[in-house]
C-alpha cells in the first residue's frame, strides 16, 4: 500500500476503486479532478489494509472499474421486447452463456436490418467472481454504498469521444500498471472485441515489439472474423490508436517506421488527460488515471 501506517486517510465524497487479478487501486475525486490515491496488494495484508482504509474514512459511495482476464463478451440476437420479457430473455440468455456469475451486463447495439430485425445485443460477465468478492465483502462490512461495477473495455466506448478522427472501425491499445496491455475494438461506436495480455515487468525490457505483435495479432484475429477487411476505403479503414507516453511511443513509431502508418494515432495520456478536464501528468505510459477520470467524471449508466 501506498500510505504509512501511521497516515489518515483523506475525506473524500467521489470515488474510484480499480481492481485487476494482481492489486486494488482506489482513487479520490476532488474540485473536478483525481487527487490522492492508495494501493492495496491482492492478499490477506492488502485486503486488512483495505478494511483500514475504510474505516478511516467517510462510507461515500464508490464507483468500481476492473480489468480482468476472466471478463468475456458474448454477441447474441433476440427478440425485438421490452420489460419483463426482455428481461426473462436476457436471463435465459445469462444462464446459458455465463452460469457461475451474478456480475455481468448487457447493452442493446441495435438492430439486424433483415428477418424479423431481431435486438443486437452485447453480454458481457466476470467469469470468475471469487477475483472480486473478497473486495466486495470487505466494502459491504464496513456498509459503503457501491454505485456500480464496470470495467475497462466497457468504459472505452466512453473514452473514445476524447480520440481524433474517428472511423467505423477502431482499436484502442493502452496499458493499465495493475493489469496489463489491453485492446478493444470498437465499431460503429460498439464494442465488439477485447483482449487482455499481460506484459514483462515495466522497465526490464522494451514494450513496443510486445506491443507491435499483439496488434498483429488481433488484426489477423478482426479480419478471420470478418470485423475488418484488409482491402477497404479510407472511411473502413483500422484506425489504431495507442494510448501511452514517452519512450514507448516512441518505440512504437520506431516498430511502424517501415510500413504505412495511416490511421495510426500516437497520442501522449497526458495529452488525453488535459482534453478530458483533468491537470494531472503521468510520466509513465500506463493509462489507469486517464480510465479512472473518465469513470469518475462520466458517471456512465452503466456503472
Amino acid at each position: 500500500m501506498t500510505s504509512s501506517r501511521k497516515l489518515k486517510f483523506d475525506i473524500v465524497k467521489r470515488r474510484a476503486i480499480f481492481v485487476s487479478a494482481h492489486k486494488l487501486a482506489i482513487y479520490h475525486w476532488h474540485k473536478g479532478d483525481l487527487a490522492s490515491s492508495y494501493l492495496f496488494d491482492v492478499n490477506q495484508d492488502g485486503q486488512a489494509f483495505f478494511d483500514r482504509y475504510l474505516k478511516e474514512t467517510p462510507n461515500n459511495p464508490v464507483y468500481i472499474l476492473i480489468d480482468l482476464f476472466e471478463e468475456e463478451f458474448k454477441q447474441e440476437t433476440a427478440p425485438h421486447v421490452f420489460g419483463r420479457d426482455r428481461e426473462a430473455i436476457i436471463e435465459r440468455k445469462k444462464a446459458r452463456l455465463f452460469r457461475d456469475t451474478p456480475y455481468y451486463t448487457y447493452k442493446v447495439q441495435g438492430r439486424e436490418e433483415e428477418g424479423r430485425k431481431d435486438d443486437i445485443l452485447m453480454l458481457s460477465a466476470i467469469t470468475n467472481p471469487e477475483l472480486i468478492l473478497p473486495w466486495l465483502e470487505i466494502l459491504q462490512q464496513n456498509k459503503v454504498p457501491i454505485v456500480g461495477l464496470t470495467s475497462v473495455p466497457l468504459l472505452t466506448e466512453s473514452l473514445i469521444k476524447l480520440l481524433p478522427d474517428l472511423g467505423e472501425n477502431n482499436l484502442v491499445v493502452s496499458i493499465q500498471s495493475i493489469s496489463g496491455l489491453r485492446q478493444t475494438f470498437i465499431k460503429d461506436g460498439q464494442l465488439r472485441v477485447s483482449r487482455l495480455v499481460q506484459l514483462p515487468r515495466y522497465g526490464t525490457e522494451p514494450y513496443g515489439p510486445h506491443i507491435s505483435e499483439e496488434v498483429d495479432k488481433i488484426k489477423r484475429y478482426l479480419a478471420s472474423v470478418r470485423l475488418i477487411s484488409t482491402d477497404v476505403s479510407e472511411s473502413q479503414r483500422l484506425n489504431i490508436y495507442f494510448l501511452l507516453n514517452g519512450e514507448v511511443l516512441d518505440e512504437l513509431r520506431e516498430e511502424y517506421k517501415e510500413i504505412s502508418t495511416t490511421g495510426m494515432h500516437f497520442l501522449d495520456i497526458n495529452d488525453l488527460l488535459n482534453n478530458a478536464g483533468s491537470e494531472r501528468q503521468v510520466t509513465s505510459p500506463f493509462s489507469d488515471q486517464l480510465f479512472v477520470h473518465q469513470l469518475l467524471k462520466t458517471r456512465p449508466a452503466n456503472a
